[in-house]
């Protein structure tokens, strides 16, 4: 017994001299401690823990077995349960490159691994697949199967949710529920929705228009808002009228004031004009000298106009001073950003209020003239019956 324990002593000595450690090998140059399975000996090389619930390393596969070991030399064979408990291999496949996790439901000691569940899986390009193998995108993450969603993006109160069902409609929403979504939300930054044939619903699940806009009751349906929160808004409104029926009216309103509609029996754009909602009524000038100084005339826009289409019109530089409350001063650009500072708008609707004024200092000029031509013409009556009695 002595010997024997002084030749293990001696062995011992030897291996911690030459710094290797071999088991299964007598030729450990590889490593520190280089363990070599037999044939005949099974698939698992190392085991730590085996009483109880702990890891083992696996040759053929490289595979690192949790509360798992494999003795069965085929790659990629059912392993076993080290301990009665939930089990995971991460291994990965020589011949593929990919590196995997797979997650096993719990089971009982030295019983083979119940189906498990791919959870995640790297392809030998880096491309990286969630519950899925799926190895053409650089991540890509399988449908979810319960109402929680595909992804879900865990907050310190609410959680928001990305997922599409079985139908393939794709879902993101925000944890709370008066939370919102986000879409790229950087100042220069653009959208590109849908390809040319894709219909674009809010607030309705199965357009039938290119953009679908459903409107909840009491809200507007659409609205351009600046960075002062100045803005303009849109809403189809129901209205039922006394001579053309009941439909619904295109109505524009500026900072939730109402300017003009479109009415849905003929489509004319009327604006809003009760005598209720104006102050500071005046009767206006006599206005039929100053149109006499208008200038009607025919031209052509000089900027994107390749075909010099002519439109007939007037200038605004002609008109204001005349009628200045047709004309406006704004600071503009065109759409290659060239400035067009203090250029003229003009209110053309406002020259059919113009034309009834004059047609009305018209009629009261014929007025007169007719009374003046009775009145000549009664003079004339008396004076050739004066003329008849000499």
């Amino acid at each position: 017994m002595k010997s024997l324990y002084l030749l293990l002593i001696g062995f011992a000595f030897h291996q911690a001299n030459a710094q290797n450690v071999g088991v299964g090998t007598d030729a450990a140059t590889r490593a520190k401690l280089e363990v070599v399975g037999v044939f005949g000996s099974g698939a698992t090389s190392g085991l730590f823990g085996s009483n109880s619930a702990g890891i083992s390393l696996q040759r053929n596969w490289p595979t690192l077995g949790f509360n798992q070991y494999r003795d069965d030399l085929t790659p990629g064979s059912q392993g076993k349960y080290m301990a009665t408990g939930f089990a995971a291999i991460q291994f990965m496949d020589p011949g593929t490159g990919t590196y995997a996790f797979d997650m096993f439901a719990s089971g009982a000691a030295n019983t083979s691994t119940s189906t498990g569940v791919r959870a995640i899986t790297v392809a030998s390009n880096g491309n990286t697949g969630i519950r899925t193998t799926y190895s053409n995108a650089s991540l890509a993450v399988a449908r979810g199967d319960g109402i929680d969603g595909t992804a879900v993006l865990a907050g310190p109160v609410h959680w928001s949710h990305f997922n599409y069902n079985i139908n393939e409609d794709t879902y993101i929403r925000a944890g709370a529920s008066s939370g919102t979504v986000y879409i790229n939300r950087i100042p220069t930054g653009s959208v590109l929705v849908g390809t040319t044939s894709s219909h674009i619903g809010i607030n309705s699940g199965d357009p039938f228009f290119t953009i679908e806009v459903h409107q909840p009751n009491g809200q507007k349906a659409f609205a351009l808002v600046d960075s002062n929160n100045y803005r303009w808004a849109m809403a189809c409104n129901f209205i039922n009228t006394l001579n053309n029926g009941q439909g619904v009216a295109l109505d524009f309103y500026y900072n939730n004031v109402g300017r003009g509609r479109f009415q849905f029996w003929d489509g004319a754009y009327v604006v809003l004009s009760d005598g209720t909602l104006k102050d500071r009524v005046e009767p206006m000038e006599p206005v039929l000298e100053k149109i006499g100084k208008l200038r009607t005339v025919r031209y052509e826009m000089s900027r994107h106009n390749p075909q010099h289409h002519k439109v007939i019109g007037m200038i605004a530089q002609e008109v204001e001073p005349q009628f200045p409350l047709l004309v406006r001063h704004v600071n503009c650009s065109t759409e290659d950003k060239e400035a067009i500072p203090d250029a003229l708008v003009m209110d053309y609707s406002g020259l059919g209020v113009l034309a009834i004024k004059a047609l009305q200092e018209q009629h009261r000029q014929l007025q007169l003239l007719e009374m003046e031509r009775q009145g000549l013409l009664d003079r004339l009556e008396k004076l050739e019956m004066a003329l008849g009695e000499n």
